[in-house]
């Protein structure tokens, strides 16, 4: 999954025709009201020429959880003026099955002010300070900003990024490890973009090793 942000100048010069419900199995089955809002908009690339709604059976199977999340976010207090101020990450895994690659854990990083999201998948949980440095690169590069506040469980993954975030001035803020409702912004989006996902293979009738490559896209 890439970052959510669109640029402007990013609008392909052609709209791209389907219906409301190949919009809605394309964008990982999104909320209908929210695709024909899309579709109403310009500067979204989409035309839909059909808006006939259909129940969803899929969505009952790829949503599917046993635990109602909480809302409350540790971050809530945070400084969030500016686009970079909060970033927050989780790590989540093993999951199984692997991917084809072998990837077993899923690392995302979340912008608090704009909810731009990027998702990596990795093989094991020490490479989340080498996928913390690649996403810092390219967020500050795209949003011409400076990171100030990394914010994670303690959970041992993110250990070796402290000297990281050290050399380059970006404070820490730690929570609880394994406490979901102390970093719940991240762990959302984990349930975010796994129904997604989910929701793309079972529409799609493929076997669940490719859970995580609809994750990452």
């Amino acid at each position: 999954m890439t970052m959510s942000a669109v640029d402007a100048d990013a609008v392909p010069s052609a709209a791209v025709t389907d219906t409301l419900m190949g919009f809605y199995a394309r964008f990982g089955h999104l909320a209908l009201d929210t695709v024909e809002r899309m579709g109403k908009d310009p500067a979204s690339g989409i035309e839909i020429t059909d808006r006939t709604r259909r129940p969803c059976l899929v969505c009952a199977q790829g949503k599917q959880t046993r635990a109602r999340q909480q809302t409350k976010d540790n971050g809530a207090h945070a400084p969030i003026d500016k686009v970079g101020e909060v970033i927050c990450s989780d790590l989540k895994g093993p999951m199984t099955p692997m991917d084809h690659l072998g990837n077993r854990y899923m690392v995302n990083f979340i912008d608090h002010k704009s909810n731009c999201c990027q998702v990596f998948l990795a093989k094991r949980k020490n490479e989340a300070a080498k996928m913390l440095q690649e996403f810092f690169v390219k967020f500050e590069k795209r949003f011409d900003c400076k990171v100030h506040v990394l914010g994670t469980d303690g959970g041992g993954e993110y250990r070796n990024v402290d000297l990281f975030c050290k050399n380059n001035g970006v404070a820490r803020q730690v929570t609880e490890a394994s406490n979901q409702a102390a970093n719940t912004k991240a762990e959302r989006m984990h349930r975010t973009v796994l129904n997604m996902a989910g929701c793309m293979v079972f529409d799609a009738r493929l076997p669940l090793k490719q859970m995580k490559d609809g994750s990452h896209h």
